[in-house]
């Protein structure tokens, strides 16, 4: 493949940095995230991700992780965008 093209990536793959034009770079990849994969996964890389909690037993105040079964629909979707978020960075950082 044309080296050119491989920088700029397709709609299967983020534009690869090369080192050179760190600005544009950044702009093709966060049109690739938000045109591509959705604003829900640019807003789980700005934003961060926290697995959903519950408490530990009823009337406690300490909390722990919910299992996936556990997750309302809402919980799910955010999770899934942070899985689309986590692949977007293996491919980044290749």
């Amino acid at each position: 493949m044309n080296e050119k093209f491989e920088r700029l990536g397709n709609l299967y793959r983020p534009p690869l940095f090369d080192g050179t034009n760190f600005p544009y770079w950044k702009v093709s990849m966060v049109a690739f995230i938000e045109g591509t994969l959705g604003d829900d996964v640019w807003d789980a890389i700005e934003k961060g991700y926290t697995f959903p909690t519950k408490p530990a037993a009823e009337g406690s105040t300490e909390r722990i992780r919910k299992l996936l079964t556990e997750y309302a629909k809402e919980e799910k979707q955010i999770s899934l965008s942070n899985k689309k978020r986590q692949k977007c960075n293996i491919h980044v950082h290749k």
